[in-house]
Formats: C-alpha cells, structure tokens, sequence
C-alpha cells in the first residue's frame, strides 16, 4: 500500500490517495470521469516508461563529479582527485566511488550545455519545454491521473515529503508550472510520503543520514539554514519514493533536493568552496544514485524507468580566488541511466580545460526529445489530435546513441 497526502500547490488541493481504493480530495467528479477519458484515449501513445528527473539545484561541477581532467593545470583541474571506473580510461572525481564501480550500468554525457548560467530551474522548466515542468508534458498525453487507481502521472518530491525534521523544500523558480498546457496538468507535489510499507532492508540500503555533518555545514549561510543537512537526510529516500511512485502508476517524477543550490560552489557566505562544498553533497548523491541503481538492475526495473540527474548549468573551468567555482553555461554534468537506453557509455567530449564540448555539444532540447522518446511512441504522437505542441519537442534529435 501506498499512501500519499499532498500539499497545496497553488491551487489550495490536498490528496490522499491509497492503492487499491480510490479517495481523491480536491478533484471533481466530473474532472475525474474527463481524466479517464482522456487517458484511455491517449493510453496507446505511451511506452509505459517513466522517468525521475533528480534535479541537481545550483549548478553540479563537471570536474567534481564526472570529468575530472587531471592533466589539466592545478587551478582547472579537479581539486577532490580522481577514481577509476568500470570502463577502460574512465574515470570520474573521487567524491563518486560507488557510481565509478557501477558506470557500466549507466551512461555519462561530457558535452552537454545548458546554455544557462543564472539559478532558476532550467532544463526541467524553461521555453524548450513550452514554459511547464517537462512532467506536465507527460500529463498532457496521458491525463493528470490514472484511471484505475487515481495516481497522479506527474509529481515532485522535495525533502520534507520523506523527512519531516528538515528544511521545507523550495526551488529557483515553480516546478508546478504548465505554461500553456494549462493548470490541470501541474505536478502533485508532495507532503507527506509513508516508506513504513517498504521492506526495512531496503530503506537501509538508501539511507543517506550517515553523511550528515554535525554542524552542518553552518560556517556559510546555506548550512546555517539547513539546506545540507536536507540534502544528505532525505536524498535516498526521495530516490526510494520516487520508484515506489513509478511502479504505482507515476510516469513523471521530480525530485528536488538543492533547496536555494547547494551544489553552488562559490566559496563567499552563501556557498562553500569545492572541496567542502563534493564533501558536503557528494557522498550522498553517490550513495543515493548507485542504491537506486543497484535497486532497479535487481527488481528487473532498468528498462522501466529513466533517471536522469542534472542542474542548471555547470562550473567554470578555473578556480576562483576562494577555491570555488563560478557558473558556467557552456558545459554542465549529465548522467542518465535505465529506461531501456544502453549502458556503460560516454557520449561526447570536453575540451582540455573542461569548459566546452570539442564537437557537436549538447542541449536541453536533445534531452527533452530523449525524454519524450523514451515515454511515448513519438510516431503515434505525430499524428495524434490535439498534442501537435509535444509531438514537436520530439522532432528534435534525442541524445545520440541512446535509441
């Protein structure tokens, strides 16, 4: 059994919603018959896939985590050192040890842009994705809940869902926006999430508590608030949620753990220094990643659902005066895994200093498109009525090398 409660989002709504009984609060019945009309309508567009978008609030560095370019000059290179992976010639900062034995099992894009270096919530919400949370795209289709159940198609987990004891969560900017596709399809967020029904060994193996600094980090004003202490208590168990949800029915979920950024680097009040800063975060994203890694391989999911992980922009290729990284546009982390795409590759690369692909660079319009690939069948969704603004997001060419 899962049970959900959900916090206003806008629209003062609040859900409760049990597998297996249907007890919706807020939503009409006269919208409810309209939702399952809609998706048994739309239902054969779909793949049955869903994905978890981890999105990585403040700018992740592509040094710290996966290109650390050691040949590089002291001052462009990683500052954290280095760690051989499971592929040949591989290697990924050493803040990353679990991900660096699993990287055969999922696939690490190294030119990748966001073309975005100011905090707000790009990729996830932006014009390329018509001004709504990429989830909301999914609703569209297929309807905001499924009509057997009632679960909502597209959510957002933030770190008081599954911890009550930390920071409310917030982001840079509305992750329940739906641009033009209107207020129907903006993703439940929410507010209470029961893991109590999960097998207690599997808990543990997600649990990121352990990398929780006493202080907190409070020497700088993002740990004074709390916001790291948020991140290392609740990251597995939002990942653990976010599966939960996916094999009850969600096809889209966002997950938000960065609170204003803590992977924003700078080294000044606000911000700790990239030492500190892959000290304070790493450890339970890498934890959290390869639990849920080695979670999905072993319940037979890995083609079922994508994760995708990713921030808003990337780091600057040198050092500041402090020993931080200032925001880049012009090369950001990407890491993608399951979802039936293949595993164990590198796609693209970085320049010697880490700042710009060399060739052919990525965006977020080749990842929206990989996304749409890989829910809907984008054929059928072409000549679908009424969903021309989707189909054209997935016009534009995926990511190569993933279909």
């Amino acid at each position: 059994m899962l049970t959900i409660s959900e916090r206003g989002n806008g629209m003062n709504r609040r859900a409760f919603l049990t597998l297996g009984s249907l007890g919706l609060g807020g939503l009409t019945l006269s919208s409810l018959f309209a939702s399952r009309a809609a998706a048994a309508e739309t239902a054969s567009l779909a793949t049955g896939k869903s994905v978890i978008f981890l999105f990585q609030q403040g700018g992740p560095s592509q040094f710290e985590t996966f290109d650390p370019k050691m040949d590089a000059p002291e001052g462009i290179r990683t500052v954290t050192g280095q760690i051989q992976t499971a592929l040949s010639g591989v290697q990924f900062g050493d803040r990353m040890p679990l991900l660096a034995k699993l990287a055969d099992k999922f696939t690490i894009v190294r030119s990748f842009q966001t073309n975005n270096a100011g905090h707000n919530i790009q990729p996830i919400v932006s014009a390329d994705s018509l001004n709504a949370n990429i989830g909301s795209l999914y609703s569209r289709v297929v309807g905001a809940t499924r009509p057997t159940s009632g679960m909502p198609t597209n959510a957002v987990i933030y770190p008081d869902a599954v911890c009550s004891d930390v920071l409310k969560g917030k982001a840079r900017g509305d992750l329940t926006a739906t641009g033009t596709l209107g207020a129907d399809h903006a993703p439940f967020v929410a507010d209470a999430l029961d893991l109590t029904k999960e097998d207690p060994k599997t808990i543990a193996r997600y649990d990121t508590r352990q990398y929780t600094r006493a202080d907190g980090w409070s020497k700088v004003a993002r740990g004074k608030a709390g916001m790291y202490t948020g991140h290392s208590q609740a990251l597995g168990k939002q990942l653990l949620m976010a599966r939960r949800l996916c094999e009850a029915g969600c096809g889209f979920v966002t997950i938000h753990d960065g609170y204003d950024g803590v992977w924003d680097m700078h080294a000044d009040g606000n911000n700790l220094n990239m030492k500190d800063g892959m000290e304070a975060v790493g450890p339970a994203f890498d934890h959290a990643v390869a639990a849920f890694i080695d979670d999905l391989e072993a319940r037979g999911l890995k083609d079922k659902i994508l994760l995708i992980c990713c921030g808003e922009m990337g780091r600057t290729p040198r050092l500041n005066k402090n020993g931080g990284r200032d925001h880049w546009s012009k090369l950001s982390p990407l890491l993608l895994y399951g979802g039936g795409i293949p595993a164990g590759q590198v796609i693209g690369r970085s320049n010697r200093d880490g700042g710009e692909p060399t060739n052919d660079p990525l965006n977020p319009k080749h990842l929206i498109s990989t996304i749409l690939h890989a829910l809907f069948d984008t054929g059928r969704l072409r000549v679908a009525p009424s969903m021309a603004q989707v189909a054209k997001l997935a016009e534009h060419p995926p990511i190569p090398g993933l279909f």
